[in-house]
């Protein structure tokens, strides 16, 4: 990579010491430095590293204004950035600053270029969604451009996962390792789930709904997701969608009544074994799954369960006369959710995937934010345009139903909107660009294993069938968000909006 650098001059004046030279230093002796400095550094940053010294002069390192001790603390950029950081070099009584580009990556970057390597005793193919194999595995991945084992052991488990993305010949997993642990910065846990992206041919739906909901204060936890490039083709890790201290947490105990509780609104709810009132409760024919206290417990109540049942049947009498309603959810939480599912048109809005808790003693709120693959555009079986309210609209999501008749939610709803129009969405688009640059070669690998493009694979709408290259199905997903959010931005200022008519 070639690097630019502006010089800054800062003349010291010179007074006279004892033991300290007053003889003017030529430049090129600052120039040699430095460029011993520029070829010590690594040229993609993604992890902290010690700043380098020479034995001619003495540096001190600046980095957006502020000292550094010795060494770069990596932060993750939302997306890869170059970026810039000082060298101040003093020789004698005299100091030039030098600045240098230093280009810096994103935690979930294709560019790290992190590897999955797992070894056992049968194919992918014949691996089980029901039961877990024993496996091998070994993680590798680019630290400052050099690539390293991140961690490797012999004490994995895997098995399949998924719905409908379970039948597609590129399968999606879950790793389970015997303790916690963190897997490329992700948070510390037992479980990981491999998504395989096979239907979503950007390889980047999932991810882009991570990014957003990133940005949006009133969503506790987001998902984070890692770029990984195996054999099988490009998958993306990410966390299981769980309670856990270095995620999503609070106290959910079995035997408590006013614990907190972790919930999904899942309509495969029976099709799963599911049974009412012991494993979840139906309320106004919506089945809703208890995860969280963990209702095979022998502490756990059936007190319990009529408690969250009637919380969510109270909850919902209050939406429905429109008055007390904020005693029972987090209306700011539930208007970030909720802009997120209807911008990206999620078909799962109202089906499953719609992750719920309560903490002891406090509201309803909702997240992390979960499964993007069949959206901003990639379901042919519904309405899939930009155009046109989803999510709220008849037999969808009850609750976004009910919220969005409320008038003062309603104009809640729309100043929200408008400012994620104009200050986060602008940032998302150019990130998506970013996210296809650092893709792109691992995504051309991925169609070569998996030669997918061009071709149906449910459920993708012709537009996505058409595009037979990598850089158009970028350029599907960016219109189609380009789009959806001019749209919105018009919706939510229309008269039919203000009248809640959608």
């Amino acid at each position: 990579m070639k690097k630019v650098y502006t010089l800054i001059y800062i003349v010291l004046s010179a007074y006279l010491f004892i033991g300290c030279s007053t003889e003017p230093v030529e430049f090129e002796r600052f120039e040699a430095v430095f460029e011993f400095l520029e070829i010590s550094m690594p040229e993609q940053i993604n992890h902290d590293f010690k700043l380098p010294t020479h034995s001619a002069a003495t540096i001190s390192w600046t980095y957006n204004g502020e000292l550094l001790d010795g060494g770069f603390i990596y932060q993750s950029p939302f997306v890869d950035e170059m970026q810039s950081i000082t060298a101040h070099i003093r020789i004698n009584r005299t100091t030039h600053s030098f600045d240098l580009p230093i280009y810096v990556l994103a935690s979930d970057s294709a560019r790290n270029i992190n590897t999955i390597h797992i070894t056992m005793d049968r194919t992918l193919n014949q691996v089980s969604r029901t039961e877990y194999n024993d496996i091998d595995i070994e993680v590798r991945g680019s630290v400052n451009g050099q690539v390293v084992d991140i961690y490797q052991t012999d004490q994995a488990l895997i098995r399949g996962r998924g719905n409908s993305t379970w039948d597609m010949p590129k399968k999606p997993f879950r790793i389970r390792f015997i303790e916690g642990v963190s897997i490329l910065g992700l948070p510390k846990a037992r479980d990981y789930v491999m998504l395989a992206e096979y239907s979503d041919k950007s390889l980047l739906r999932n991810t882009v709904a991570h990014k957003l909901s990133s940005m949006l204060e009133h969503i506790d936890h987001v998902i984070q997701t890692r770029v990984n490039g195996i054999y099988e083709g490009v998958y993306t890790l990410t966390e299981q969608v769980e309670l856990r201290e270095e995620k999503l947490f609070f106290e959910s105990k079995a035997g408590v009544v006013d614990t907190g509780y972790f919930l999904e609104l899942d309509h495969r709810f029976f099709e799963k074994g599911g049974v009412e009132n012991v494993d979840g409760i139906v309320v106004a024919g919506q089945p809703y799954e208890i995860l969280n206290p963990n209702t095979s417990n022998n502490n756990y109540t059936l007190e319990q369960t009529v408690f969250i049942k009637q919380y969510i049947i109270d909850m919902e009498t209050a939406l429905s006369n429109k008055v007390g309603y904020d005693a029972f959810i987090d209306v700011d939480n539930w208007i970030d959710y909720f802009i997120v599912q209807e911008l990206f048109k999620n078909v799962d809005v109202g089906y499953s995937s719609i992750n719920i808790y309560k903490l002891p003693g406090g509201k309803i709120k909702l997240g992390p934010l979960w499964d993007f693959d069949l959206s901003m555009g990639n379901a042919d079986y519904i309405d899939y345009s930009p155009y046109n309210w989803y999510g709220m609209t008849q037999y969808k999501n009850r609750w976004f139903r009910l919220m969005m008749a409320i008038p003062e939610i309603r104009q809640m709803f729309k100043d929200r909107y408008i400012e994620i129009y104009y200050d986060y969405i602008p940032k998302l688009l150019d990130g998506i660009d970013l996210m296809y640059e650092a893709m792109a070669p691992f995504a051309q690998r991925n169609f070569n294993r998996w030669q997918i493009l061009g071709q149906y694979v449910w459920p993708n709408p012709p537009g996505i069938v058409n595009s037979t290259t990598y850089e158009g199905q970028i350029e599907y997903l960016t219109k189609y968000i380009k789009d959806r959010s001019d749209w919105m931005l018009l919706a939510v200022q229309s008269q039919n909006f203000s009248n809640g008519y959608f």
